[in-house]
C-alpha cells in the first residue's frame, strides 16, 4: 500500500492525524498528478463503500467489550483473593462469615442460616 493509498483509506475512515493531514496537504500541493491520483482513490473507495451491504457491527462489538470487561473484573477479583491468601490475612467479610449469629436468642452458624432460619424462627432448633 502506498502512502497515498493509506491516506485515502484513513481519510475515508476519518482517522487521519494532524501530522498526516499536514503531510497529505504537502503531497497534494506539490504535484497535480498526485492530487488527481488521490481523488481517484477516494472515488474508488466511495464506490466500494457504497456497494457494501449494510453490516451491523455495533452489537458484536458491544458484546466483545462487555466480555472483556467481565474478564477484567474476574481477573482483578482473583488477583485480590490470591493476594489475601498469600499474605495469610483473611478479609473481614470472611471472618464475619464464620462467626455464629444469634437468631431469636439462639446461636446459629451463618453459613447455613438461609437453610435453618425458618426452622429457627419457630423455635424447633437451638
Amino acid at each position: 500500500m502506498t502512502r497515498l493509498e493509506e491516506f485515502a483509506c484513513k481519510l475515508s475512515d476519518d482517522s487521519l492525524t494532524e501530522a498526516e493531514i499536514v503531510e497529505l496537504d504537502a503531497l497534494l500541493s506539490t504535484d497535480p498528478n498526485v492530487a488527481r491520483e488521490f481523488f481517484a482513490l477516494l472515488d474508488v473507495e466511495a464506490a466500494l463503500r457504497g456497494d457494501r451491504v449494510r453490516v451491523e457491527l455495533a452489537r458484536p462489538i458491544l458484546k466483545a467489550i462487555e466480555r472483556e470487561r467481565e474478564d477484567r473484573v474476574k481477573r482483578g477479583v482473583i488477583t485480590e483473593i490470591k493476594k489475601h491468601l498469600d499474605s495469610g490475612v483473611r478479609p473481614a467479610a470472611a471472618e464475619a462469615a464464620v462467626q455464629p449469629a444469634p437468631i431469636h436468642g439462639r446461636v446459629l452458624d451463618r453459613r447455613c442460616a438461609h437453610d435453618r432460619a425458618p426452622i429457627a424462627a419457630c423455635g424447633c432448633i437451638g
